[in-house]
């Protein structure tokens, strides 16, 4: 069994090191998802973005645009759980739907996401103090 040691190499040093293992690799996985308007529309371009449920502010989401049908694929990391939200935007306003939380697996093919909200930050939502805006 390996376990972690600390190296500290002063500016300029070397140091030869016999075995270094590294923790396994997350493996890349694709999921499928589609956007709909509340009419039952599919939005061309809407953003998908899906972030890590434990690291949602350190990490760049996983992120993809939908297709003239509203479907979109993603690359995440299997096993690993996701907010996903849509937005789009237009008018005056973003427009937004989600989160969805699903844990990621190689073809998985999620529920639909319906743009019903008129504000742009959907990960507010998980926020209990959270009040939406009139």
């Amino acid at each position: 069994m390996h376990s972690a040691v600390a190296v500290h190499l002063e500016a300029s040093a070397t140091l030869e090191l016999k075995e270094m293992v590294f923790p396994t690799a997350w493996k890349p996985v694709v999921v499928h998802t589609r956007v709909l308007l509340q009419d039952g529309s599919s939005p061309a371009n809407a953003n998908l973005n899906a972030r890590l449920t434990q690291a949602q502010w350190s990490v760049e989401p996983a992120m993809g645009l939908t297709d003239s049908e509203g479907k979109a694929a993603l690359t995440v990391y299997d096993g690993q759980t996701y907010y996903l939200t849509a937005d789009i935007n237009g008018g005056t306003q973003q427009r937004c739907g989600g989160p969805l939380r699903f844990a990621a697996r190689d073809g998985l093919v999620l529920d639909a996401i319906v743009i019903e909200h008129n504000w742009g930050n959907r990960l507010a939502q998980l926020n209990p103090a959270f009040r939406a805006p009139r």
